[in-house]
């Protein structure tokens, strides 16, 4: 039997400093997300919550902590790569993706003292990437498109939090990062965009909200109350940028002109429509094709638009 002990455990500790609204409330909901500037979007849950809606919230660092936290019991909600979903979905783990979380984000830096203008001039470089993400994946994608692989790079394995220090350094040529890494390497100096890679079949496909099957089945007051707060706020991002930026550099200590940067390389998002599962789709079939998961799953039983179908429907998204 499938264990997640040391994720359970590492988000039970880290609920006690969790970010919370001040009022006593109806229902609590215990949400884990990955930590990035990216997804400033979770710190304006309590502002758009229904009423007598309180969220917990609880980050980390790695996705597949988000998703084996869900798994254990420890919290109710979780966001992680769709890629995480899909992996663990393929794996018969009792997962529902709910809800979209944002799109883009994905981007391929390169040192600004090299002449590397298309992916083709990665050839033989260092570039650093950050095992099983989805920029990984992505990045796989891209080469194949330009009749490249993973072998006519040197991969140099980092976590997202590593790569702009390491490009600063000159301990790699470029690296396939989130935001806002490309905005940190360009206002540095040391960085130049080479890509946003939207061009494959995934899109600008991202990132995903789920829960277990059980919750999905048993508590969906539940998840349509964090949707709907979900929804509010990434509605209220998308028309006030100046928001995102806000939020982002006070809770993530960003600086201003890099955001700046970033954020136009991050698209809020919570719906899911046929678009999504479509892309979602593409996306299995890449990671099947990389030898990510032995076969594609599923995707119509992982992901559901019912939610995000019923809160379009009662106009609940409007902040």
């Amino acid at each position: 039997m499938k264990t997640y002990f040391s994720s359970a455990v590492l988000v039970a500790g880290l609920l006690l400093g969790s970010v919370t609204g001040s009022v006593a409330a109806d229902m609590t909901i215990r949400f884990v997300h990955v930590k990035a500037p990216a997804a400033a979007v979770v710190y304006l849950y309590n502002r758009f919550a229904p009423p007598g809606v309180k969220i917990d919230i609880v980050g980390v660092d790695v996705p597949a902590d988000s998703k084996n936290a869900l798994l254990s019991g420890s919290v109710d909600i979780a966001n992680a790569g769709i890629g995480t979903a899909i992996s663990g979905f393929s794996n018969g783990e009792p997962l529902v993706v709910v809800g979209a979380f944002l799109n883009g984000s994905i981007n391929i830096t390169g040192r600004a003292d090299q002449n590397l203008k298309t992916i083709a001039d990665l050839k033989g470089k260092r570039v650093g990437l950050q095992a099983g993400s989805t920029q990984e994946l992505v990045f796989n994608a891209r080469l194949r498109q330009e009749n490249m692989s993973i072998r006519d790079i040197s991969v140099v394995r980092l976590t997202f939090g590593e790569m702009t220090s390491a490009l600063i350094r000159g301990d790699i040529d470029a690296f396939v990062g989130t935001e806002p890494s490309s905005g940190i390497a360009v206002t540095s100096g040391a960085g130049r965009v080479i890509e946003y890679p939207y061009s494959t079949p995934m899109g600008q496909l991202n990132a995903a909200i789920m829960v277990t099957e059980k919750t999905f089945r048993e508590k969906p007051e539940m998840v349509r109350n964090f949707m709907i707060a979900h929804a509010r706020a990434s509605e209220y991002l998308d028309k006030h940028p100046e928001a995102f930026l806000q939020t982002a550099v006070a809770n993530y200590g960003v600086k201003p002109d890099a955001m700046e940067v970033a954020i136009k390389n991050i698209s809020s998002a919570w719906k899911i429509d046929a678009n999504y599962v479509q892309l979602a789709k593409n996306f299995a079939q890449a990671m099947m094709e990389a030898k990510q998961i032995r076969a594609v799953p599923d995707i119509d039983k992982l992901i559901t638009t019912s939610v995000s179908d019923d809160i379009a429907k009662s106009g609940s998204e409007k902040p």
